[in-house]
Order: structure tokens, then sequence, then C-alpha cells
């Protein structure tokens, strides 16, 4: 009786004290994504657009390689973000949109300067250094939906072997064929 519940409080103080290697978090004060190695690609040149001041970043937060990132702006400030993101190479962004208002703060806490209202939230996964999750908070009023202008959305690319174009116009022995 006394082994196997020695036995368990052994693994369960493990865990704790292990609790730090199973896991890193934190807050961000400046704009920054992880970026899987076996990815082969450079974060640079997304953070160069993450970072620029003309973007108001207020607070970010990781755990592991799972990126949070606030914004506050109006629907110019937002054009501009998605407009300048989707520049670099191989990017993917995807919106979805909140009727709600959103205070951004880290979840691993942040002081006043790094707190507040955002319009735009960024998630980011270090596994896909590519894609973008961009949600926009709608409930404040200062994102016009109607003004927004998203990035071009493309199909996935296919082979042109895979695709099969319809004939405009039936050729003369496809006509022949139909006649009685």
């Amino acid at each position: 009786m006394m082994r196997p519940l020695f036995s368990t409080a052994v693994v369960l103080l493990s865990l704790c004290l292990a609790r730090e290697d199973l896991a890193a978090g934190g807050t961000l004060e400046t704009p920054s994504i992880s970026v899987a190695t076996a990815s082969g690609r450079n974060g640079a040149e997304w953070v160069t657009v993450l970072a620029d001041k003309r973007f108001k970043f207020i607070v970010g937060d990781f755990v592991n390689a799972t990126t949070n990132l606030y914004y506050a702006g109006d629907t110019e400030s937002l054009n501009s973000f998605l407009s300048n993101l989707v520049t670099v190479e191989g990017t993917v962004i995807h919106v979805s949109f909140s009727k709600e208002s959103k205070d951004a703060a880290s979840d691993f806490g942040s002081d006043e300067k790094h707190s507040g209202p955002c319009q735009w939230q960024i998630q980011h996964l270090g596994r896909e250094p590519e894609v973008f999750y961009v949600t926009v908070f709608l409930g404040d009023g200062k994102i016009d939906i109607t003004k927004l202008n998203l990035p071009l959305i493309r199909s996935a690319k296919t082979r042109s072997t895979d695709v099969k174009r319809a004939d405009p116009k039936p050729t003369a022995s496809a006509t022949d064929a139909q006649k009685p």
C-alpha cells in the first residue's frame, strides 16, 4: 500500500519540478515569432513587418512556438499591415472576424504600457512559419469592414495536367457525332 502511494508522489513531484522543462512561455514587449529550423525559413522578413513602427504593437505572448501579437489601429492601418505582410514570399494569411471588442494583455502579465484595446490579433505557429492567423475585432468600431481591403485570395496551385478545361465551342467532329 505504501509503495504505490510513494511511487505516485515521486512521479507527481517530478512532474511539478520539471514543469519548466515541459513548456516555455512569456510576455513579448516587441513583436517576435518562432520559426522552426526544419522549415528552412528565416523569420527576419516577417518580423520587419510585424515590428514596423507604423503599426501600433501593444503586447504579445508565447508558449513554446505559439505566438500571439496584439495591435491597435484603424482600418487604414490594418489594410497597410496586411498588404505589407503578404509581400513576404510564401506568406499565407487566414482572416477571421469577431464582433467583440478586445483588451490586449499578455497571459503572463503586462504593465499598463503593454495593455489596452486592440483591433487585431496575430496568432503564429512556428512549425508553419509562413502562416498567420489574423483575428479582426469589430466591436469598438475602429475597423470599418466596408473599407477593409483583404489581400488577394488564391486557390491552391494545381498542375496543368490536373485541370480539364471546357471547350467553349464544340469541334466539327463533335458536332457531326451528334447528328442522326
